[in-house]
C-alpha cells in the first residue's frame, strides 16, 4: 500500500476535469551542513513486478544512498557516503547498477539485496545504463567532469571502451550519452555520432554544423546539441539555437525543423497526442514554452506559455480515462501545468516551496492496483510527490519510467 501525506498547494482551476491531488510520499530531511537535498526516481519492471527505485542526493555532505520500492513497498536501501544523482539503472535480470559522487559504482543483486560487483572510476558518475544483449551485460556509466562527460562501455563487466566527449568552450555539458538497442549515441558539440557495440566503430550520422544568428544573434556559430530522443524508428535531435533533426532509422532520411535561433530546446520526448496512430513531437524551451508538432506533416500544433523556465521534457498521458492525452509540466519555480491535447490549460497548481531545473515527471502503476500514479521530482527539501489518478491501467503498465 502506498503511504502518503497530505500537501498544501495552491491550484487554480480553468476546465471542469478532475484535478490531480499531489501528496508528500517521501521526505528526506538533510542536517545544518546541507544546502538542499534532492530525490531522484526511477520505474523499472523487473518479471512482473514493478521495482521503484529512489536515489538520495545531498548537498554540502557525504551522504546518500538508494532505496527501493517493490510494487509499492518498501523493499531495501542501502546507504552511501557520496551522493547519489540520477547514475542507476536496474537490467532484466535483476541486477542494479548505481554510482555515486566519489567515482564508486556497485552492482546489487535486487532479488538477493547484496553487491555483487563494485568498481572505482574516479570520476562524478552522472547516469549508468545497463542491458542484457544476447544474454550478455552491458554497462555504460556517464562521467561528468570539468566541461566534459565521459562514458564507459563494459560488457560483461570488463571495460571495452572509453570516449570523452568535450563542450563547446566551457558552455554547457554535452548531452548525456543514450544506449539504445546495440549502440551507445552521443553528442559533441555539432555532431551526432553513434558507437556500435559489436563492431566497436563510432559513425558520424548528424552534423548539425554553424547556425546564422546563433552568437550575439548576429554571428554564426555551431548549432550545439542539446538533446537526444531515441524511439523504434525515429531519433530527435534538438539544439540549444532551435533546430530539430528528425532521422527516420526505416527510411534513412534525415529531416530538419527550425522553431528559430532564439529557441533554445531543452528536452524532447515522442507521443501520440492527437490519436492517429502516429508519435508527435512534444518538447520543451528553456526561455519557458511547451510545444508540440504533428508526427505526419511537422506543423506545429500548439504552444503554450509557461510562467517560468523550463529544463525537461513534459509527460504526456491519459490520467481522466476519456481516451485523450493530457500534458503535464512543471516549471523551474514550482508551477506545474496540466494541458489538454490541444495546448489548453485545464489547471495551474503552485507547490508552496523551492523546485530546481532538474524537475521531471514519471508515470505508472507502481503498486499494480490497477490505477496510474503521477510522480513529481523536483524539490529541494527532500521530497517526493505522488497523485493517484482514476485512470484505469494493466496493473504494472509503466507510461514513463525514466526522464
Amino acid at each position: 500500500m502506498l503511504v502518503s501525506f497530505c500537501l498544501n498547494v495552491v491550484s487554480l482551476i480553468i476546465l471542469n476535469i478532475p484535478s490531480l491531488n499531489f501528496k508528500v510520499f517521501l521526505d528526506i530531511k538533510g542536517n545544518e551542513k546541507t544546502d538542499y537535498v534532492r530525490v531522484f526516481p526511477k520505474i523499472f519492471k523487473v518479471d512482473k513486478d514493478i521495482y521503484l527505485v529512489l536515489g538520495k542526493y545531498y548537498s554540502g555532505i557525504n551522504k546518500g544512498g538508494i532505496i527501493v520500492y517493490k510494487n509499492g513497498e518498501e523493499y531495501f536501501k542501502k546507504e552511501f557516503n557520496a551522493s547519489l544523482y540520477y547514475g542507476f539503472d536496474l537490467n532484466k535480470n535483476g541486477v542494479l547498477i548505481a554510482g555515486d559522487e566519489k567515482g564508486r559504482i556497485y552492482a546489487f543483486d535486487i532479488f538477493k539485496k547484496r553487491i555483487i560487483w563494485g568498481y572505482y572510476s574516479g570520476y562524478k558518475v552522472k547516469e549508468i545504463h545497463t542491458k542484457i544483449i544476447n544474454n550478455q551485460e552491458y554497462i555504460v556509466p556517464v562521467y561528468e567532469t570539468f566541461g566534459s562527460v565521459i562514458f564507459e562501455v563494459f560488457k560483461e563487466r570488463r571495460k571495452i571502451f572509453s570516449k570523452e566527449v568535450k563542450s563547446f568552450i566551457g558552455l554547457t555539458l554535452p548531452v548525456i550519452p543514450e544506449f539504445y538497442d546495440n549502440k551507445v549515441f552521443f553528442a559533441e558539440q555539432n555532431k551526432f555520432y553513434s558507437f556500435d557495440l559489436k563492431t566497436k566503430r563510432i559513425k558520424m550520422i548528424i552534423d548539425t554544423k554553424n547556425k546564422m544568428g546563433a552568437f550575439l544573434f548576429v554571428i554564426p556559430a555551431p548549432n550545439l546539441i542539446s538533446d537526444i530522443e531515441i524511439s523504434d524508428d525515429v531519433i530527435l535531435v534538438g539544439t540549444m539555437f532551435g533546430d530539430i533533426f528528425v532521422v527516420k532509422n526505416d527510411k534513412n532520411t534525415i529531416e530538419k525543423i527550425s522553431l528559430g535561433a532564439s529557441n533554445f530546446i531543452t528536452d524532447l520526448i515522442m507521443f501520440d497526442i492527437n490519436n492517429d496512430n502516429v508519435k508527435d513531437i512534444l518538447g520543451s524551451l528553456k526561455n519557458g514554452i511547451i510545444f508540440a508538432i504533428d508526427g505526419k506533416t511537422h506543423k506545429t500544433l500548439f504552444k503554450f506559455k509557461t510562467t517560468y523556465e523550463l529544463y525537461a521534457a513534459p509527460l504526456a498521458c491519459d490520467i481522466t480515462g476519456d481516451k485523450s492525452v493530457e500534458i503535464i509540466h512543471i516549471d523551474r519555480n514550482g508551477f506545474l501545468y496540466i494541458l489538454t491535447n490541444k495546448g489548453k490549460l485545464i489547471e495551474k497548481i503552485k507547490f508552496n516551496e523551492l523546485f530546481s531545473n532538474n524537475d521531471y515527471l514519471l508515470a505508472g502503476d507502481i503498486d499494480k492496483d490497477g490505477k496510474l500514479e503521477i510522480l513529481l521530482v523536483g524539490s529541494t527539501e527532500g521530497k517526493l510527490y505522488i497523485a493517484e489518478t482514476d485512470k484505469t491501467v494493466v496493473p504494472g503498465t509503466i507510461i514513463r519510467g525514466e526522464r
